[in-house]
C-alpha cells in the first residue's frame, strides 16, 4: 500500500543534529513533512524516532506525531498504524479527540435518528456512567482493558450486570460511529467482555378460575379499568396497544379490532405523549374480535358518553377508547399499579404485572386450540419460532402425547 524510499545520507553531506549518519524512510511521499507521510530517523542514542504528518484543515498547521522505540520494526508497524488511521479519517484536529467530547457529539446525532426513549436512555447511561468515568481518555487510545476494568468496578459498586451490559451497548455504539468516521481504526468494544445477563421470562398466566376473580375484584376497585383489563385478557395486546386504541379502529360490524399504534407504555419526562407505529412491522395487525368483548367495549362507549357529558368543554376530542375523565391517554403507571394490587389481593407472586395479562391470552388461546402460527400473528410476535420460545411450557399436550403415540404404534404391531 505504501511505497518505501530508502535514503541513506552520506556522512560528509549531513547536517543533522542527531549522529552525522541518518537512515531516513519515507512513505508516501518524497517529503516526509508533507501531510499524510510518516519518515523513521536514528536517534544519537540508536533508538529509531517514527514520525507521522497528521492532514489538517485548510488553512491550519498540520499535526506531526512522534515517538521513539528500541527496534526499527516496531517503528515501522507505528507508521502503518498512523498511516491507516490516516486514510481512514484520522486528522490533526480529530486525533486528540476525547471519550467525553465525540459521546456529547454522538448524542446530538442520535436525537433525530433513534425513538425517543432509546435517545432518553443512551442520555442518561452516558452522563450517569460513561462521561464521567470515561470521558477524560483519549478516544483513539481506549483499550478492552480499561473497560473491561470499568466493567469489573460498576460491579463491585453494586451495579447489575443488566445495567453494565447496557453501558457496554452504548459504549460499542459511540466507538462504533468513530470508527466510521475514521478517528480509530478498531472498536475496542468488540473484544471487551461484558457480564453474562441470564435473561428470566415471568410467563406465568392465570387459571381461568383467577380470571374470573382478577375480573371480579377489578369490577370491585378499579371499575373505570375493567374494559380496558377485558380487551387485555381477551387480545393480549400489549398496554402501549391498549393505550393507543381508537373508537375509529374498532370494526362492530366486522367484529374486528385493529392495531396499528401505541402510546409508549414507558414515558420520557418533559416529553409530550404522543402515538406511534408499533415497534416492528408484525405488530400491526387485525384481530378477529368475539361478540361478548364487543359487547363490553359498547358498553364502555356508553360509560365514556356519560363521561363527556359530565366533562364538558374540559373533554378532549382525541377518540382514545380508554382515557381519564377529561379524554387524554391514561397514564401507564396508574394502570400497572392497579393490576399490581388486584394480583395481591388475590395472593399471587410479586412477580405478576401487568404484561401477565398479555401471557394469560396467549396461555387461553394456545388451550383453545389455536396453533402456534396463529397466536404468533395474532399477538403481533415477528415469528413463530418467538412464541414457541417465550411460551413452549404452556402449549397443551407437551410430552404427555408420547403416551398415546406408544399405545397406537404398539395396537399396530399387534
Amino acid at each position: 500500500m505504501y511505497q518505501h524510499l530508502n535514503n541513506l545520507q552520506n556522512k560528509e553531506n549531513s547536517t543533522s543534529s542527531y549522529e552525522n549518519t541518518e537512515e531516513i524512510i519515507m512513505y508516501n511521499k518524497a517529503n516526509n513533512r508533507s501531510p499524510g507521510s510518516g519518515s523513521i530517523s536514528k536517534n544519537r542514542s540508536g533508538t529509531f524516532r517514527a514520525q507521522v504528518t497528521l492532514p489538517s484543515l485548510p488553512g491550519t498547521k498540520p499535526k506531526r506525531l512522534t515517538k521513539s522505540f528500541r527496534v526499527r520494526k516496531d517503528a515501522e508497524t507505528w507508521i502503518r498504524k498512523h498511516l491507516n488511521e490516516v486514510d481512514a479519517g484520522l486528522t490533526a484536529e480529530n486525533h486528540n479527540t476525547s471519550l467525553g467530547e465525540f459521546a456529547v457529539r454522538w448524542l446530538e446525532t442520535k436525537g433525530h435518528r433513534v425513538r425517543i426513549r432509546t435517545f432518553d436512555d443512551y442520555q442518561r447511561y452516558c452522563n450517569r456512567y460513561i462521561i464521567p468515568a470515561l470521558g477524560s481518555l483519549i478516544l483513539r487510545t481506549v483499550r478492552p482493558s480499561q473497560i473491561n476494568q470499568y466493567y469489573s468496578k460498576l460491579l463491585e459498586n453494586g451495579s447489575g450486570a443488566a445495567t453494565v451490559s447496557y453501558v457496554h451497548r452504548v459504549l460499542r455504539a459511540i466507538f462504533s460511529d468513530a470508527q466510521q468516521d475514521g478517528i480509530i481504526n478498531s472498536n475496542p468494544c468488540s473484544d471487551a467482555r461484558p457480564p453474562r445477563v441470564r435473561k428470566s421470562r415471568n410467563v406465568e398466566a392465570m387459571s381461568r378460575t383467577e380470571v374470573t376473580e382478577f375480573l371480579r375484584l377489578a369490577e370491585q376497585h378499579y371499575k373505570p379499568y375493567v374494559a380496558l383489563f377485558r380487551v387485555a385478557l381477551g387480545t393480549g395486546m400489549r398496554l402501549g396497544e391498549l393505550l393507543g386504541l381508537t373508537w375509529r379502529a374498532i370494526d362492530f360490524s366486522q367484529g374486528t379490532i385493529s392495531v396499528f399504534q401505541q402510546i409508549p407504555a414507558r414515558h420520557v419526562k418533559g416529553e409530550k405523549r404522543t402515538t406511534d407505529r408499533p415497534k416492528t412491522d408484525y405488530g400491526v395487525r387485525t384481530l378477529p374480535t368475539g361478540k361478548v368483548l364487543l359487547h363490553q367495549l359498547g358498553e364502555h362507549r356508553l360509560f365514556q358518553q356519560a363521561q363527556i357529558s359530565m366533562a364538558g368543554s374540559r373533554w378532549q376530542l382525541l377518540d382514545f377508547v380508554f382515557t381519564s375523565s377529561v379524554g387524554t391517554p391514561l397514564q401507564p403507571g396508574l394502570l400497572q399499579k392497579s393490576a399490581k394490587k388486584i394480583f395481591r389481593l388475590m395472593g399471587l407472586p410479586d412477580s405478576f404485572t401487568f404484561h401477565n395479562l398479555r401471557h394469560t391470552a396467549a396461555s387461553i388461546m394456545l388451550n383453545g386450540n389455536m396453533s402456534l402460527v396463529e397466536v404468533s400473528r395474532y399477538l403481533g410476535h415477528s415469528s413463530p419460532a418467538i412464541t414457541a420460545q417465550i411460551y413452549a411450557h404452556l402449549i397443551p399436550g407437551g410430552l404427555e402425547k408420547a403416551r398415546d403415540i406408544q399405545d397406537a404404534l404398539i395396537d399396530i404391531g399387534e
